[in-house]
């Protein structure tokens, strides 16, 4: 009896009868049960009308594709995958389609492009599992379920000949599901359809970079980017012409070395180009190296280059921006600025001002919800004032700016009436925080005096 692809059987594994197998170089079935006889040839239907429950109701598995590609209905033993001749560096596809016929819930293990080798029995012997740059299968390739009465949404079995000769012997398209392979036990046959075609033409190139794609660091305006470099090389068997190369925007990229462009590379040859990011403004920003050449099927190249700039300011919610600190002449209405705050989603701010005066002060700022308020200085000190900026979805950032009144000299004419006489004298104040007395005294003809 078959299994299921994953690691424990699942549970209607019992509804596939032993006497159905599927061989390995083409998919055959024997019964000696006459009441399983009708099923089609060339694929597995168990219905089983004697089933329970909904666990137990028997899935089915059917393959085809166009007859113009070798597809025989009710000899899928003498079907073949069959591209015929295609021109060299063209593209052939052949849809493929898969389903489930049967009642229940069918497991398929995994499907892959493989060389194998066959006994005279039919029975396994090797099989190997490598890319081939002319062959692509875009069926499942990992673990899937497939409802009663699903199909699959179109596979494809693509072939790109780029040599100009045959496809390589004992290719297969092999398929294992529920009713054919048990991977618990690592054991049956699986569903091996051989697979041919034809080049016709000459080799023909196949140009790669390396990376696909450059995604430079976060950066602010102005700055610049390490060089990255990106490697252009030909994986294909003919020779690679390459054009002149360029960026489709060099607002905020450069081409900082070009050793590619003109060049002509044999299989297996490359050259390196180096790309930089120096972002002229903020934001996300894109552009495409694009790489012309022969190749016949990617022609030009194009790479996607990407960064941003000022990223603290990118999605963060407001910025609070306060003018710089300056210092004031003595008794002067001054004005703080929090006018250049932003958000940048562009939603609507609030402001919020804290003065923190220096001791002694009575000053107080003209409002406290304002971008500009303004405050007259009546003290020596530090005025310091924090703004607070917030958008309309809670979001908040703070600033602060100070604005200082140095300490300052100023004289008052001063009456010495102790000396009997009325000349005028000088008293000299230093004012600095909250100082409000003379410390010294300058009498006539430059006497000091306190």
């Amino acid at each position: 009896m078959m299994g299921a692809c994953g690691p424990t059987p699942c549970s209607g594994f019992s509804r596939l009868p032993a006497s159905y197998w599927w061989g390995a170089a083409t998919q055959r079935r024997t019964s000696t049960s006459d009441d399983q006889s009708s099923a089609p040839d060339d694929n597995l239907n168990n219905d089983d009308d004697s089933a329970g429950d909904d666990d137990d109701l028997p899935p089915g598995f059917h393959i085809e594709w166009p007859e113009e590609f070798g597809y025989l209905p009710g000899e899928i033993e003498a079907s073949t995958l069959a591209f015929g001749s295609a021109t060299t560096g063209s593209v052939a596809d052949i849809p493929v389609s898969i389903s489930n016929p049967g009642l229940g819930q069918l497991e398929i293990c995994e499907s892959y492009v493989a060389v194998a080798s066959f006994d005279a029995d039919g029975e396994l012997i090797t099989e190997s599992v490598t890319p081939n740059a002319e062959l692509d299968w875009s069926g499942p390739s990992s673990l899937m379920s497939l409802e009663a009465g699903g199909v699959l949404d179109s596979p494809l079995l693509r072939f790109t000949p780029l040599y100009g000769t045959p496809l390589e012997d004992n290719l297969y398209l092999v398929v294992k599901h529920e009713l054919n392979f048990d991977y618990a036990d690592n054991s049956g046959t699986g569903l091996y359809i051989p697979i041919t075609g034809q080049g016709d033409g000459q080799p023909v190139p196949d140009i790669v970079s390396t990376p696909a794609t450059v995604e430079f660091p976060d950066l602010l305006v102005g700055e610049f980017s390490a060089v990255e470099e990106v490697q252009i090389a030909n994986v294909g068997p003919g020779q690679l012409e390459i054009g002149t190369a360029y960026l489709q925007d060099n607002a905020h990229f450069t081409l900082a070395s070009d050793d590619v462009s003109g060049l002509s590379l044999a299989s297996g040859e490359s050259g390196l180009m180096g790309v930089q990011f120096i972002p002229a403004s903020e934001g996300n920003h894109s552009t495409i190296l694009v790489v012309p050449s022969n190749d016949p099927d990617e022609d030009p190249l194009q790479i996607p280059l990407t960064g941003t700039a000022d990223p603290v300011y990118t999605g963060k919610g407001p910025q609070a921006v306060c003018a710089v600190d300056f210092d004031s002449a003595p008794f002067s209405t001054e004005q703080f600025d929090g006018s250049d705050s932003f958000d940048p989603d562009g939603l609507v701010l609030t402001f919020s001002w804290v003065l923190t005066p220096p001791p002694g002060s009575a000053s107080t700022l003209s409002s406290f919800s304002t971008p500009e308020p303004t405050i007259s200085l009546d003290l020596a000190g530090d005025y310091s004032a924090t703004l607070s900026v917030t958008n309309t979805a809670g979001q908040s950032d703070s600033c602060t700016q100070v604005i200082s009144e140095p300490p300052r000299l100023f004289r008052r004419p001063q009456k010495l009436r102790d000396w009997g006489h009325h000349e005028v004298i000088e008293e000299v104040f230093c004012r600095g925080p909250g100082a409000r007395r003379p410390f010294g005294w300058r009498g006539p003809e430059g006497l000091r005096l306190g």
